[in-house]
Protein backbone atom coordinates (compact mmCIF):
# COMPACT_ATOMS: atom_id res chain seq x y z
CA UNK A 1 0.00 0.00 0.00
CA UNK A 2 2.93 2.33 0.73
CA UNK A 3 4.28 1.94 -2.82
CA UNK A 4 0.78 2.37 -4.21
CA UNK A 5 0.24 5.57 -2.26
CA UNK A 6 3.69 6.86 -3.18
CA UNK A 7 2.97 6.23 -6.84
CA UNK A 8 -0.31 8.09 -6.61
CA UNK A 9 1.29 11.05 -4.85
CA UNK A 10 3.96 11.27 -7.52
CA UNK A 11 1.32 11.06 -10.23
CA UNK A 12 -0.82 13.78 -8.78
CA UNK A 13 2.29 15.91 -8.16
CA UNK A 14 2.55 16.54 -11.88
CA UNK A 15 -0.70 18.54 -11.82
CA UNK A 16 -1.26 21.94 -10.32
CA UNK A 17 -1.10 22.27 -6.58
CA UNK A 18 -4.85 22.32 -6.00
CA UNK A 19 -5.42 19.16 -8.01
CA UNK A 20 -2.55 17.45 -6.22
CA UNK A 21 -4.11 18.32 -2.88
CA UNK A 22 -7.56 17.14 -3.96
CA UNK A 23 -6.14 13.89 -5.31
CA UNK A 24 -4.24 13.19 -2.11
CA UNK A 25 -7.26 13.93 0.08
CA UNK A 26 -9.48 11.73 -2.08
CA UNK A 27 -7.05 8.83 -1.97
CA UNK A 28 -6.52 9.13 1.76
CA UNK A 29 -10.29 9.13 2.26
CA UNK A 30 -10.61 5.93 0.26
CA UNK A 31 -7.92 4.06 2.12
CA UNK A 32 -10.08 3.06 5.14
CA UNK A 33 -12.72 1.78 2.72
CA UNK A 34 -10.17 -0.30 0.86
CA UNK A 35 -8.74 -1.72 4.07
CA UNK A 36 -12.16 -2.74 5.44
CA UNK A 37 -13.28 -4.37 2.19
CA UNK A 38 -16.09 -1.91 1.56
CA UNK A 39 -15.17 -1.83 -2.10
CA UNK A 40 -14.96 -5.61 -2.34
CA UNK A 41 -17.37 -7.74 -4.31
CA UNK A 42 -20.96 -8.02 -3.09
CA UNK A 43 -21.46 -10.74 -0.44
CA UNK A 44 -22.54 -14.14 -1.70
CA UNK A 45 -26.04 -15.48 -1.07
CA UNK A 46 -25.88 -18.12 1.68
CA UNK A 47 -27.81 -21.28 0.89
CA UNK A 48 -28.27 -24.26 3.21
CA UNK A 49 -29.01 -27.35 1.15
CA UNK A 50 -30.38 -30.62 2.55
CA UNK A 51 -29.26 -33.86 0.91
CA UNK A 52 -27.71 -37.27 1.43
CA UNK A 53 -25.44 -39.75 -0.32
CA UNK A 54 -28.31 -40.60 -2.72
CA UNK A 55 -27.03 -39.99 -6.25
CA UNK A 56 -29.94 -37.71 -7.06
CA UNK A 57 -27.89 -35.09 -5.19
CA UNK A 58 -24.80 -35.65 -7.35
CA UNK A 59 -25.31 -32.45 -9.42
CA UNK A 60 -25.38 -30.40 -6.21
CA UNK A 61 -22.17 -32.04 -4.97
CA UNK A 62 -20.50 -31.30 -8.30
CA UNK A 63 -21.73 -27.70 -8.45
CA UNK A 64 -20.28 -27.07 -4.99
CA UNK A 65 -16.92 -28.74 -5.57
CA UNK A 66 -16.37 -27.34 -9.08
CA UNK A 67 -17.14 -23.81 -7.91
CA UNK A 68 -20.22 -23.43 -10.10
CA UNK A 69 -22.35 -22.05 -7.27
CA UNK A 70 -19.54 -19.78 -6.11
CA UNK A 71 -19.20 -18.28 -9.58
CA UNK A 72 -22.94 -17.60 -9.61
CA UNK A 73 -22.75 -15.76 -6.28
CA UNK A 74 -23.83 -18.52 -3.88
CA UNK A 75 -22.17 -19.89 -0.76
CA UNK A 76 -23.77 -23.34 -0.49
CA UNK A 77 -23.50 -25.67 2.51
CA UNK A 78 -24.42 -29.33 1.95
CA UNK A 79 -26.23 -30.76 4.99
CA UNK A 80 -26.52 -34.56 4.94
CA UNK A 81 -29.69 -35.83 6.63
CA UNK A 82 -32.55 -38.30 6.36
CA UNK A 83 -35.41 -37.52 4.00
CA UNK A 84 -37.97 -36.83 6.74
CA UNK A 85 -35.54 -34.40 8.44
CA UNK A 86 -35.32 -32.24 5.33
CA UNK A 87 -38.93 -31.07 5.39
CA UNK A 88 -38.52 -30.35 9.09
CA UNK A 89 -35.41 -28.34 8.20
CA UNK A 90 -37.34 -26.35 5.61
CA UNK A 91 -40.17 -25.67 8.09
CA UNK A 92 -37.74 -24.60 10.81
CA UNK A 93 -35.71 -22.33 8.54
CA UNK A 94 -32.53 -24.41 8.83
CA UNK A 95 -32.66 -25.35 5.14
CA UNK A 96 -33.35 -23.16 2.13
CA UNK A 97 -33.44 -25.79 -0.61
CA UNK A 98 -33.60 -29.58 -0.68
CA UNK A 99 -34.42 -32.58 -2.79
CA UNK A 100 -36.44 -35.02 -0.76
CA UNK A 101 -38.73 -38.00 -1.10
CA UNK A 102 -42.28 -37.50 -2.29
CA UNK A 103 -43.60 -39.19 0.87
CA UNK A 104 -42.49 -36.45 3.26
CA UNK A 105 -43.60 -33.70 0.87
CA UNK A 106 -47.09 -35.19 0.57
CA UNK A 107 -47.31 -35.39 4.35
CA UNK A 108 -46.57 -31.66 4.64
CA UNK A 109 -49.05 -30.82 1.89
CA UNK A 110 -51.77 -32.90 3.54
CA UNK A 111 -51.28 -30.85 6.71
CA UNK A 112 -51.60 -27.69 4.58
CA UNK A 113 -48.15 -26.37 5.49
CA UNK A 114 -47.55 -23.19 3.48
CA UNK A 115 -43.88 -22.64 4.27
CA UNK A 116 -42.49 -24.26 1.12
CA UNK A 117 -42.87 -24.43 -2.65
CA UNK A 118 -42.02 -27.20 -5.13
CA UNK A 119 -40.41 -26.80 -8.55
CA UNK A 120 -40.63 -30.36 -9.85
CA UNK A 121 -38.18 -33.20 -10.12
CA UNK A 122 -34.57 -33.26 -11.35
CA UNK A 123 -33.88 -36.95 -11.93
CA UNK A 124 -35.44 -40.28 -12.77
CA UNK A 125 -34.00 -43.67 -11.96
CA UNK A 126 -35.67 -46.95 -12.82
CA UNK A 127 -35.31 -50.43 -11.36
CA UNK A 128 -33.60 -49.02 -8.30
CA UNK A 129 -36.05 -50.46 -5.78
CA UNK A 130 -37.47 -53.93 -5.31
CA UNK A 131 -38.77 -56.71 -3.09
CA UNK A 132 -36.55 -59.67 -2.20
CA UNK A 133 -37.76 -62.82 -0.38
CA UNK A 134 -36.40 -66.05 0.95
CA UNK A 135 -36.27 -68.67 -1.78
CA UNK A 136 -39.09 -70.52 0.03
CA UNK A 137 -41.42 -67.77 -1.25
CA UNK A 138 -40.82 -67.58 -5.01
CA UNK A 139 -43.88 -65.45 -5.83
CA UNK A 140 -45.57 -62.43 -4.30
CA UNK A 141 -48.75 -64.50 -3.84
CA UNK A 142 -46.78 -66.94 -1.68
CA UNK A 143 -46.14 -64.14 0.86
CA UNK A 144 -49.72 -64.27 2.17
CA UNK A 145 -49.51 -64.30 5.98
CA UNK A 146 -45.74 -63.66 5.90
CA UNK A 147 -43.59 -60.82 7.28
CA UNK A 148 -42.22 -58.07 5.02
CA UNK A 149 -39.65 -55.56 6.23
CA UNK A 150 -40.37 -52.02 5.00
CA UNK A 151 -39.13 -48.57 5.95
CA UNK A 152 -42.27 -46.57 6.85
CA UNK A 153 -43.10 -43.33 5.01
CA UNK A 154 -40.67 -44.15 2.23
CA UNK A 155 -40.73 -45.03 -1.45
CA UNK A 156 -40.30 -48.67 -0.43
CA UNK A 157 -43.64 -48.51 1.33
CA UNK A 158 -45.34 -47.35 -1.88
CA UNK A 159 -43.58 -50.01 -3.97
CA UNK A 160 -44.58 -52.73 -1.51
CA UNK A 161 -48.20 -51.56 -1.45
CA UNK A 162 -48.44 -51.50 -5.25
CA UNK A 163 -46.69 -54.83 -5.83
CA UNK A 164 -48.96 -56.53 -3.28
CA UNK A 165 -52.08 -54.89 -4.74
CA UNK A 166 -51.16 -56.01 -8.28
CA UNK A 167 -51.03 -59.59 -6.99
CA UNK A 168 -54.24 -59.53 -4.96
CA UNK A 169 -52.76 -58.92 -1.49
CA UNK A 170 -53.64 -56.12 0.92
CA UNK A 171 -50.87 -54.18 2.62
CA UNK A 172 -50.89 -54.80 6.39
CA UNK A 173 -53.85 -57.19 6.17
CA UNK A 174 -52.91 -60.17 4.05
CA UNK A 175 -49.25 -59.75 5.05
CA UNK A 176 -47.56 -58.53 8.24
CA UNK A 177 -45.56 -55.32 7.76
CA UNK A 178 -42.46 -55.01 9.96
CA UNK A 179 -41.28 -51.39 10.14
CA UNK A 180 -37.50 -50.99 9.87
CA UNK A 181 -34.86 -48.85 8.24
CA UNK A 182 -33.87 -50.00 4.77
CA UNK A 183 -30.28 -50.38 5.99
CA UNK A 184 -31.45 -52.90 8.62
CA UNK A 185 -33.40 -55.05 6.19
CA UNK A 186 -30.35 -57.03 5.04
CA UNK A 187 -29.53 -58.39 8.48
CA UNK A 188 -33.22 -58.97 9.24
CA UNK A 189 -33.75 -61.07 6.13
CA UNK A 190 -30.48 -62.93 6.68
CA UNK A 191 -31.41 -64.05 10.19
CA UNK A 192 -35.04 -64.79 9.32
CA UNK A 193 -36.68 -61.98 11.28
CA UNK A 194 -38.64 -61.24 8.11
CA UNK A 195 -39.57 -63.40 5.13
CA UNK A 196 -39.11 -60.61 2.58
CA UNK A 197 -37.99 -57.00 2.42
CA UNK A 198 -38.34 -54.06 0.08
CA UNK A 199 -35.50 -51.54 -0.28
CA UNK A 200 -33.71 -49.24 -2.71
CA UNK A 201 -30.13 -49.31 -3.86
CA UNK A 202 -27.54 -50.01 -2.60
CA UNK A 203 -29.56 -52.09 -0.10
CA UNK A 204 -31.49 -53.86 -2.85
CA UNK A 205 -28.30 -55.36 -4.27
CA UNK A 206 -27.21 -56.40 -0.79
CA UNK A 207 -30.52 -58.19 -0.26
CA UNK A 208 -30.08 -60.00 -3.56
CA UNK A 209 -26.54 -61.01 -2.58
CA UNK A 210 -27.86 -62.96 0.41
CA UNK A 211 -27.89 -66.74 -0.12
CA UNK A 212 -31.16 -68.44 -0.98
CA UNK A 213 -33.09 -65.31 -1.91
CA UNK A 214 -35.19 -64.35 -4.93
CA UNK A 215 -36.15 -60.99 -6.43
CA UNK A 216 -39.96 -60.84 -6.59
CA UNK A 217 -40.43 -57.49 -8.30
CA UNK A 218 -39.23 -53.93 -8.80
CA UNK A 219 -41.08 -50.63 -8.85
CA UNK A 220 -40.95 -50.86 -12.65
CA UNK A 221 -43.22 -53.91 -12.42
CA UNK A 222 -46.10 -51.95 -10.86
CA UNK A 223 -49.14 -50.98 -12.92
CA UNK A 224 -48.70 -47.19 -12.39
CA UNK A 225 -45.14 -47.32 -13.73
CA UNK A 226 -46.27 -49.28 -16.78
CA UNK A 227 -48.94 -46.63 -17.38
CA UNK A 228 -46.92 -43.43 -16.86
CA UNK A 229 -43.29 -44.51 -17.29
CA UNK A 230 -42.21 -42.30 -14.40
CA UNK A 231 -40.58 -43.04 -11.07
CA UNK A 232 -43.49 -43.69 -8.72
CA UNK A 233 -41.94 -42.26 -5.59
CA UNK A 234 -38.94 -40.15 -6.53
CA UNK A 235 -37.50 -36.91 -5.19
CA UNK A 236 -38.97 -33.43 -5.48
CA UNK A 237 -37.07 -30.12 -5.36
CA UNK A 238 -38.39 -28.10 -2.44
CA UNK A 239 -37.57 -24.48 -1.56
CA UNK A 240 -38.32 -22.58 1.64
CA UNK A 241 -41.03 -20.08 0.76
CA UNK A 242 -39.41 -17.19 2.63
CA UNK A 243 -36.13 -17.79 0.77
CA UNK A 244 -38.02 -17.55 -2.53
CA UNK A 245 -39.98 -14.46 -1.56
CA UNK A 246 -36.83 -12.59 -0.48
CA UNK A 247 -35.47 -12.79 -4.02
CA UNK A 248 -37.20 -15.02 -6.59
CA UNK A 249 -34.38 -14.36 -9.06
CA UNK A 250 -31.90 -16.05 -6.72
CA UNK A 251 -34.08 -19.15 -6.61
CA UNK A 252 -34.20 -19.28 -10.40
CA UNK A 253 -30.44 -18.71 -10.67
CA UNK A 254 -29.76 -21.53 -8.20
CA UNK A 255 -31.91 -23.90 -10.26
CA UNK A 256 -30.09 -22.84 -13.43
CA UNK A 257 -26.74 -23.78 -11.88
CA UNK A 258 -28.24 -27.05 -10.68
CA UNK A 259 -29.39 -27.94 -14.20
CA UNK A 260 -26.03 -26.93 -15.68
CA UNK A 261 -24.34 -29.22 -13.16
CA UNK A 262 -26.73 -32.02 -14.14
CA UNK A 263 -25.61 -31.58 -17.76
CA UNK A 264 -21.96 -31.83 -16.67
CA UNK A 265 -22.66 -34.95 -14.60
CA UNK A 266 -24.48 -36.56 -17.52
CA UNK A 267 -21.44 -36.01 -19.74
CA UNK A 268 -18.83 -36.85 -17.06
CA UNK A 269 -20.30 -39.53 -14.81
CA UNK A 270 -16.98 -41.16 -13.89
CA UNK A 271 -15.42 -37.79 -12.96
CA UNK A 272 -18.52 -36.84 -10.97
CA UNK A 273 -18.49 -40.09 -9.00
CA UNK A 274 -14.76 -39.80 -8.23
CA UNK A 275 -15.27 -36.22 -7.05
CA UNK A 276 -18.16 -37.21 -4.75
CA UNK A 277 -16.07 -40.02 -3.24
CA UNK A 278 -12.94 -37.89 -2.83
CA UNK A 279 -14.88 -35.10 -1.08
CA UNK A 280 -16.57 -37.57 1.29
CA UNK A 281 -20.17 -37.19 0.12
CA UNK A 282 -20.47 -40.96 -0.43
CA UNK A 283 -18.64 -43.89 1.17
CA UNK A 284 -18.95 -46.57 -1.51
CA UNK A 285 -16.12 -47.62 -3.80
CA UNK A 286 -15.86 -46.22 -7.31
CA UNK A 287 -16.38 -49.68 -8.79
CA UNK A 288 -19.71 -50.10 -7.01
CA UNK A 289 -20.92 -46.55 -7.35
CA UNK A 290 -20.30 -45.86 -11.04
CA UNK A 291 -22.72 -48.54 -12.34
CA UNK A 292 -25.42 -47.07 -10.11
CA UNK A 293 -24.71 -43.53 -11.29
CA UNK A 294 -24.94 -44.62 -14.91
CA UNK A 295 -28.54 -45.71 -14.33
CA UNK A 296 -29.64 -42.20 -13.33
CA UNK A 297 -31.36 -39.99 -15.88
CA UNK A 298 -30.80 -36.39 -14.80
CA UNK A 299 -33.32 -33.89 -16.09
CA UNK A 300 -31.56 -30.96 -17.76
CA UNK A 301 -34.52 -29.36 -19.54
CA UNK A 302 -36.61 -27.16 -17.20
CA UNK A 303 -39.68 -27.85 -19.36
CA UNK A 304 -39.55 -31.48 -18.24
CA UNK A 305 -39.36 -30.83 -14.49
CA UNK A 306 -43.14 -30.44 -14.15
CA UNK A 307 -45.72 -32.33 -16.23
CA UNK A 308 -49.25 -33.66 -16.04
CA UNK A 309 -47.85 -37.19 -15.84
CA UNK A 310 -45.90 -36.12 -12.74
CA UNK A 311 -49.14 -34.93 -11.12
CA UNK A 312 -50.82 -38.22 -12.05
CA UNK A 313 -47.98 -40.19 -10.44
CA UNK A 314 -48.18 -38.00 -7.32
CA UNK A 315 -51.91 -38.71 -7.17
CA UNK A 316 -51.13 -42.45 -7.14
CA UNK A 317 -49.00 -42.05 -4.05
CA UNK A 318 -51.49 -39.71 -2.40
CA UNK A 319 -54.18 -42.32 -2.98
CA UNK A 320 -52.03 -44.99 -1.34
CA UNK A 321 -51.46 -42.85 1.75
CA UNK A 322 -55.13 -41.93 1.83
CA UNK A 323 -56.08 -45.63 1.77
CA UNK A 324 -53.55 -46.43 4.51
CA UNK A 325 -54.91 -43.58 6.67
CA UNK A 326 -51.54 -41.82 6.73
CA UNK A 327 -52.83 -38.41 5.63
CA UNK A 328 -55.91 -36.50 6.83
CA UNK A 329 -57.19 -35.66 3.36
CA UNK A 330 -56.66 -36.43 -0.33
CA UNK A 331 -54.68 -33.31 -1.15
CA UNK A 332 -54.16 -31.62 -4.53
CA UNK A 333 -50.40 -30.90 -4.85
CA UNK A 334 -50.69 -28.34 -7.65
CA UNK A 335 -51.00 -25.18 -5.48
CA UNK A 336 -47.50 -25.80 -4.07
CA UNK A 337 -45.83 -25.97 -7.50
CA UNK A 338 -44.09 -22.83 -8.84
CA UNK A 339 -43.37 -23.29 -12.51
CA UNK A 340 -42.59 -19.58 -12.82
CA UNK A 341 -39.36 -20.12 -10.86
CA UNK A 342 -37.90 -22.49 -13.42
CA UNK A 343 -35.07 -21.07 -15.55
CA UNK A 344 -35.77 -20.45 -19.20
CA UNK A 345 -33.27 -20.78 -22.00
Amino acid sequence: MKDFLGHRIRLFGSFSGIFSLVGMITLLALMPLLSTGALAAAPKVTVNYGGSSWLGHLPIMVAIERGMFREAGFDVTFNSMASYERMTGIAGGRLDITQTGVSSVIGSMAQNFQNFVVVGTCDQVFGFEGMVAKADFPTIESLRGKRIGVQPNSSAEITTFLLLKDHGLRYGKDVEIINMNASDSIASLARGSVDAATAWEPYLSQLQDLPNTVLLGRETDTEPFKKYGLQISGNLIVLRKEFVEQNPANATKFLKVMLDAAKWVTANRAKAVRLAIQRGYVKQTFEKLLPLAERFSYITDPNKMISEDLFDVLDVQISVYDELGKIPTHVDPRPWFRQDLLPRE
